[in-house]
């Protein structure tokens, strides 16, 4: 995702015309049971592709998540570096969640991020969703980006690089990926912070469509660690 406040998309591979409008920003085989849960670097990965954290529990973007998807994207927060303030039709948004779903049969795709508890101490609103966070082709590249996006109440609590570690340790442990990349719009200083907590460098700027887009990328942990990524301290 290009920010910790949105989320940004250019086309993908056989995609729909949906994805042409959009700007960059963002497998493993898994068995056929649901709720069969392996232990990865502190992480708890199920075969449903569910990744818990201590306070998050990030689930697959799936077809009844359509309304919900669609108030994320749309929001007015979200979408200022998502479609460069533009505001997407269900349409255009149910073509998005298809293509999650393709993409997810890779290993692949987006992520809802739920908080464990209530951000305003309401136990009703318990797992309540607050983002999205996932991997998704850009620029013709061999290998999905890191995308990420919070909705504002959820902002500068450490949720965004809390769900973002879970997904990188995800990459070079499960996918066997030997490096991530992530793509920022220049004056979106939130998700460039974001990136930099992840460990990331800058390594390029690119323009796309007049615009300036910064590229960082964190590189695979050495072998002879123990192949977790920790997040440097902040509130991102």
């Amino acid at each position: 995702m290009k920010s910790e406040n949105s989320l940004s998309f250019l086309s993908a591979p056989h995609a729909t015309s949906v994805w042409q409008m959009h700007k960059p920003l963002l497998t493993v085989s898994w068995s056929a049971g649901v709720g069969v849960v392996s232990h990865l670097t502190g992480y708890a990965i199920a075969m449903s592709q569910i990744f818990a954290t201590s306070r998050l529990t990030l689930r697959r973007l799936e077809a009844e998540d359509l309304d919900l998807f669609y108030d994320i994207v749309t929001d007015a927060f979200v979408r200022r570096y998502l479609f460069d303030d533009a505001i997407l039709s269900r349409i255009q948004v149910a073509a998005m969640l298809a293509e999650s779903q393709k993409l997810h049969e890779k290993g692949v795709g987006l992520w809802l991020i739920e908080a464990n508890a209530s951000l305003e101490g309401n136990h009703e609103e318990d797992h309540k969703v607050i983002g999205l966070v996932g991997l998704w082709y850009f620029f013709d590249e061999p290998q999905p980006q890191l995308v990420y996006a919070l909705l504002p109440a959820a902002t500068h609590q450490g949720y965004m690089t809390e769900a973002a570690v879970a997904l990188m340790d995800y990459c070079f442990n499960n996918l066997g990926y030997r490096y991530l990349t992530v793509n920022c719009d220049a004056p979106n200083l939130a998700s460039q912070r974001v990136a930099l907590r992840l460990g990331m460098v800058k390594t390029e700027q690119r323009m796309v469509e007049g615009k300036s887009i910064l590229v960082f990328r964190r590189d695979a942990p050495s072998s002879t660690g123990d192949g977790s990524t920790s997040p440097i301290p902040g509130h991102c």
